[in-house]
């Protein structure tokens, strides 16, 4: 199979319209409503794309695509244009060994060049931010898609396309981020994996402790960071991070045990940098008994163990 990499080759021809100063939908003062990925449409004039922000909503997996699958089939609440061209429709989706099996109808086969590369990077990008999906097929009926030389298109990324407009989430500044939260029980930590969009003056730390202080997208899944803990300050020294947050980190509410709420913190640090090693500060202080079972005197190393 051959890799095909697509250009957006009809944003090129309307550069000027990428230097008007239009804001990324993440970076509109007026959405204070937090997101956990976007839906991409095609913009009025039918040759860009744009971002709509949404909410997984406790989705996971198959019920996810099934989501998004929903929302691309109709305008956006700004009334951005469906990806999918006139009569062609997605019939089924699946996920399989991390891959997203997305299955048009026939009329697929039949749509222009320009239109179907705008429809597949609006699609990538959007099913990509499943969290067990790393790559996107596509399907006429149940024949792998093809290109005019009858070579099948392997696996998509999102980085396959290259949609230069900076009103969209830039596939370089995206990460997606494996953090930890508590099982129901508070005993134990559940991996998820979060898309997020770190801003500039942040840094991939602090956006990490954000994400574990707002808590956890999914049902089963509970907060480990009590909601008004506050970031006091961070900084790395030697591959160690010292992450000095408030006195409420400590005096608020346990939902999860003091092991499983060091090492969400310890463990998702540790998992998304160069980090080896955090410690843990409260109001400037080492604390010899966290919870009374955590000694956080010293740096902590990951532990694996504790994630079921």
């Amino acid at each position: 199979m051959r890799r095909i990499r697509f250009i957006c080759t009809c944003l090129l021809l309307v550069m000027p319209a990428f230097l008007t100063g239009c804001r990324a939908p993440w970076e509109d003062s007026a959405n204070e409503e937090p997101v956990d990925g976007y839906i991409y449409y095609l913009d009025h004039d039918r040759d860009d794309l744009d971002a709509e922000g949404y909410s997984f909503d406790g989705k996971d997996g198959q019920s996810l695509a099934d989501e998004i699958t929903r929302r691309l089939t109709a305008n956006s609440e700004s009334e951005d244009i469906s990806p999918l061209p006139a009569g062609v429709v997605i019939e089924s989706t699946d996920i399989s060994n991390n891959c997203l099996n997305v299955h048009f109808n026939s009329l697929f086969s039949q749509v222009e060049d320009q239109d179907k590369v705008l429809c597949l990077a609006a699609l990538v990008r959007s099913y990509i931010q499943i969290p067990q999906v790393n790559a996107v097929s596509f399907f006429i009926g149940e024949e792998p898609l093809t290109d005019d030389r009858e070579g099948v298109y392997e696996e998509m990324k999102a980085e396959d396309f290259f949609c230069p407009s900076p009103a969209l989430p830039s596939v370089a500044s995206q990460k997606v981020l494996t953090l930890y939260y508590g099982k129901e029980s508070g005993e134990y930590l559940a991996k998820e994996q979060v898309p997020v969009m770190p801003s500039e003056d942040q840094s991939l730390i602090r956006t990490i402790m954000q994400r574990l202080i707002e808590g956890p997208a999914y049902e089963g899944e509970i907060r480990t960071v009590p909601d008004d803990t506050k970031i006091i300050n961070i900084s790395v020294m030697n591959e160690t991070a010292y992450i000095n947050l408030s006195a409420d980190f400590s005096d608020g509410a346990m939902t999860v045990s003091p092991k499983a709420a060091v090492y969400s913190i310890v463990n998702s640090i540790i998992d998304n940098t160069e980090i080896k090693k955090v410690q843990i500060l409260v109001d400037g202080a080492a604390m010899d008994s966290y919870g009374g079972q955590i000694d956080l005197r010293f740096p902590l190393e990951a532990d694996r163990s504790i994630i079921k």
